[in-house]
């Protein structure tokens, strides 16, 4: 006896997903469509009964059903049934797929939303499932309570459904990035971009690159969420240095951690040094207790360095001395286990004082 893999997903009434049409796949090939007309077709008994509705739908090759999309779906019940009987098996032989059921808030009585337009992203509700190996799936309309057996309890009046297959493996992209520039301004780098269709975007990490291979967060930009008009986000890069060549890239999170990478730009600080020497600002900021912070300077010249960190108190907390070498290079401060709260980091070097402010949370 096989069992049937089966969830059972309501919808309608509900607040509606923005539409991806023609996103492409995580790894940018095109998802493949095949729609199913709804128009005339019936259910008519519980699952499996031989009365039922069947059919197939065939893709050109195996993959996964990422999504489903409904648009204009109406149906009318008959006399007193529920609207739950008007339901939609999509699965494959080895009975993996979906049931897709009208709004839970509508389980009885005549239906009151419809018609409606709905894109369901099967990803996101961990309801993906793969085609057959020839590409085809299964579909069946069914009636959760036989009330009138071997006749039809919903007639359906209009209504495309249309199934997204990616390659195994991949996912619809859940955000259009429509532009990502960077900007060298007077002392920092801004990074701007734009986004339409998002779906399940829970934001951006902002991603730094010296050599374009190893790759650092620097920042975090919060997404809008489930949103399809255009967004237009920036970030500004407040810890670079004149002459370095800089690559960002932005690394796009899903709400169930699920990511994709942008495209990278690049961008170069030009302003010039003040009396040899170019300091960033502390990062990470604000600064973990459990983990030291760090700055980035960049010396013309060899030199000697004493850092003293104090509280906003006057309070001398912390004092260290380096010897630094010319170039760009990568300072850690001695901030582990400061307690939560607002830092002055004093860098005495090349006989000037050059001072930061921090935060330290624990």
């Amino acid at each position: 006896m096989i069992v049937r893999l089966l969830f059972t997903l309501f919808f309608g009434g509900l607040a509606a997903t923005a539409v991806l049409q023609a996103q492409p796949c995580s790894d940018g090939s095109a998802p493949e469509l095949v729609t199913l007309n709804m128009a005339g077709r019936q259910s008519i008994d519980g699952i499996d009964d031989g009365d039922n509705q069947t059919g197939v739908l065939t893709f050109s090759q195996a993959g996964d059903i990422v999504a489903v999309e409904f648009a204009n779906y109406n149906f009318n019940t008959v006399g007193g049934s529920f609207c739950i009987e008007a339901l939609l098996l999509v699965e494959n032989s080895a009975l993996e797929g979906v049931v897709f059921t009208p709004s839970l808030q509508n389980d009885v009585g005549p239906c009151t939303d419809l018609p409606f337009d709905e894109f369901i992203d099967l990803v996101a509700e961990d309801l993906v499932f793969p085609t057959n190996a020839s590409g085809t799936v299964l579909w069946q309309l069914f009636e959760d309570f036989d009330d009138n057996p071997n006749a039809a309890d919903a007639t359906y009046t209009s209504g495309m459904v249309t199934l997204y297959r990616c390659p195994t493996g991949q996912t619809l992209l859940p955000v259009t990035l429509l532009a990502f520039t960077a900007e060298a301004k007077e002392k920092d780098i801004q990074l701007d971009w734009a986004t339409s269709n998002e779906v399940d975007n829970e934001g951006f990490a902002v991603e730094r690159s010296t050599d374009g291979t190893e790759w650092r967060q620097v920042g975090w930009v919060t997404g809008a969420g489930e949103q399809e008009a255009e967004q237009t986000y920036s970030f500004m890069d407040q810890s670079v240095m004149p002459g370095a060549t800089y690559f960002y890239r932005l690394k796009q999170m899903d709400y169930d951690q699920t990511f994709t990478y942008s495209e990278v730009v690049q961008a170069q600080l030009q302003q010039a040094l003040v009396d040899g020497v170019f300091m960033g600002q502390v990062f990470p900021n604000p600064a973990p207790s459990a983990q030291a912070a760090n700055l980035e300077i960049f010396l013309e010249n060899p030199t000697q360095v004493d850092i003293v960190i104090t509280n906003f108190a006057g309070q001398q907390l912390r004092s260290q001395r380096m010897n630094l070498s010319a170039g760009a290079q990568k300072l850690e401060l001695n901030t582990i286990d400061l307690p939560t709260g607002l830092y002055l980091a004093s860098f005495n070097l090349a006989g000037k004082a050059i001072h930061r402010k921090f935060e330290v949370q624990r």
